[in-house]
């Protein structure tokens, strides 16, 4: 950055507002007292919406997981009840672990 500036008469100062004015991005940078002010408050709100962005996206994420947990254990819950198969059964049909199908077994029975 430039530490000084050059002087300007008071016309080359008018035609400098007039020029800057009609930039739209000047009227952003106008709004704060420094451009590094500005520099920060648009980086602030970029890093606010990437953060909010992510969350929603893990939001997703786990309730898409969850869904399918839920899926899992109604489908095994149905195959207990209906009696047809065992444990071991089940377990080879569903790929799933001994202990978690023992575990929603004992669930469904009580």
């Amino acid at each position: 950055m430039i530490d000084t500036s050059l002087p300007l008469t008071k016309d080359e100062h008018y035609q400098y507002l007039n020029l800057i004015e009609k930039d739209v991005q000047y009227k952003e940078v106008k709004m704060f007292d420094t451009v590094e002010e500005y520099i920060l408050e648009k980086g602030i709100n970029k890093g606010i919406e990437k953060g909010r962005e992510e969350g929603r996206e893990k939001g997703r994420e786990e309730g898409r997981e969850e869904g399918r947990e839920e899926g899992r254990y109604d489908l095994i819950s149905k195959f207990i009840k209906s009696g047809m198969l065992t444990v071991e059964q089940i377990v080879q049909a569903t790929g799933e672990q001994y202990d978690f199908i023992n575990k929603i077994a004992m669930d469904v029975n009580k």
